[in-house]
């Protein structure tokens, strides 16, 4: 729970193009992961594009919800990727 990500988070509940430019200088490394069926996929993975320091995880087969529901395959994603 980064303060800077939550700050963001709450700032723009609406998950609309304003994210993008707002995460731009995000200065921390970030994973962000988002199921390949989730409503805004398209936007989440384009976050990476303009900050070299992100990183998306996608996984396949899953929306919002079963996202969230995937426990151990997130908790592997976000384990490998804090040990690099």
């Amino acid at each position: 729970m980064d303060t800077e990500a939550v700050s963001t988070a709450t700032k723009y509940p609406d998950e609309s193009d304003v994210i993008v430019p707002a995460m731009r200088h995000f200065d921390r490394p970030t994973l962000i992961y988002s199921g390949d069926l989730d409503h805004n996929y398209e936007l989440i993975c384009r976050v990476p594009e303009d900050n070299p320091r992100f990183e998306i995880a996608s996984l396949q087969g899953l929306d919002h919800i079963g996202s969230w529901g995937s426990v151990t395959k997130v908790t592997n994603i976000a384990t490998e990727f804090l040990n690099r």
